[in-house]
């Protein structure tokens, strides 16, 4: 505890009833989850089996589990991903089994070949694929009806068609998508109250990580399964939310705010991590947002370099801009290639770099 800050304390030591606690980056999140889990078994004196920690890949939920363990937690905390955990209640009633699963390549194969034979108009059939699943998951993740949905980037007669086929097919072969998981286990804890009753049992304390990645149909499956009790901390960041093309909103930390009435808000607004003057200029940018909570983070005194943000009308612009800058780096102040990167959001958007690099003659790995 003595290297903690005051709010990260105060957050560990909660026990009862909701919490949300608002994490930016570098606020050290991952050490107070961490670290309650323990307080809750130890001081506590918390079955750890009562316990469920969600996360939203399974490369974090294995990260948190050591880094839990390591710091001297005890075995039976359930550390899970929210598609595993909706698998495991699922397969608890139904008997499903892993292969059961499709792959992601089974279902771009099928709806491939389904598009070319029904001759769905496309100019790009991958991008049409993209388009199909990304709309079938918001679908399944908003808790929507088909009927009165409507497609992004699709018309809405092709997307109903295609829909049709592929959940025919899905049934067809007892196959079922990661968004099933979602959609099936909301309805079946809200329509099956042995089950839901058989799950709350199990989990008394709920944590998740990365809150602001919730979307619709996992915010109300945690909703049932906490339910009396509601011992619910949820640690995100509503400034960090991203997925918005899979159901996720900032909009669930004011809806938490909204459904348990006098719930404890806390934030840990220190960031270890960054400069103060990076802090400073990410807050002017965000502070725009409109859908957020308003907070100041500070940091730990260290000013730093001072960073540049720039806008470009075009990717080629923006790849020119940058080779240009470590063409400079390289040439007038000496700095090796090596200790340079560049940083990037998507494949696509790495040609305009390699095509620059290579016209002029810079050594490079992608």
């Amino acid at each position: 505890m003595a290297e903690l800050n005051e709010n990260q304390i105060k957050a560990i030591k909660h026990k009862d009833g909701p919490m949300l606690v608002f994490s930016g980056p570098g606020s050290g999140k991952t050490t107070v989850i961490t670290r309650r889990l323990i307080y809750l078994t130890e001081k506590y004196g918390i079955d750890p089996k009562d316990i469920l920690t969600i996360t939203f890949t399974k490369a974090a939920a294995d990260e948190m589990e050591n880094r839990y363990l390591s710091a001297g937690g005890r075995k039976g905390v359930m550390f899970s991903t929210f598609h595993a955990l909706f698998f495991r209640i699922l397969r608890s009633c139904f008997g499903y089994t892993v292969d059961m699963i499709m792959t992601e390549n089974e279902k771009r194969d099928y709806l491939s070949r389904t598009i070319e034979s029904y001759n769905i108009d496309t100019d790009d059939i991958n991008q049409t694929v993209d388009i199909f699943l990304m709309n079938s998951g918001l679908i399944k993740n908003n808790l929507s009806n088909i009927k009165d949905y409507v497609p992004r980037d699709m018309s809405k007669d092709e997307f109903k068609a295609l829909f049709k086929l592929y959940e025919e097919h899905k049934e067809r072969n007892e196959k079922l998508d990661f968004d099933d998981m979602m959609y099936g286990c909301y309805n079946l804890l809200k329509n099956d109250s042995g089950v839901l009753e058989k799950w709350r049992k199990r989990f008394k304390y709920i944590l998740i990580d990365e809150f602001q990645d919730i979307n619709r149909a996992q915010y109300e499956c945690v909703k049932m399964l906490a339910w009396p009790e509601n011992n619910v901390f949820a640690v995100g960041d509503d400034d960090q939310s991203i997925y918005s093309f899979r159901g996720a909103s900032p909009s669930f930390m004011k809806e938490f705010v909204e459904n348990y009435k006098g719930c404890r808000q806390l934030l840990l607004n220190i960031n270890y991590r960054s400069t103060d003057r990076i802090i400073a200029l990410s807050e002017k940018i965000i502070s725009k947002n409109k859908i957020r909570f308003p907070k100041t983070i500070k940091g730990t005194g260290r000013k730093g370099e001072q960073p540049v943000l720039f806008f470009c009308k075009t990717p080629g612009d923006e790849a020119d801009r940058i080779v240009n800058k470590i063409c400079s780096l390289h040439d007038r102040e000496g700095i090796p290639y090596r200790d340079m990167a560049v940083i990037y959001r998507n494949n696509l958007t790495a040609n305009a770099y390699a095509r620059r690099m290579a016209k002029r003659g810079i050594p490079y790995f992608l």
